[in-house]
């Protein structure tokens, strides 16, 4: 959810796109 993935971006600085596959 967008709520996981910025809470990703909130310890892990990486991009968003990365984010989203990590997700």
């Amino acid at each position: 959810t967008p709520g996981s993935i910025k809470w990703t971006l909130k310890w892990i600085p990486i991009d968003e796109g990365a984010a989203v596959v990590a997700a």
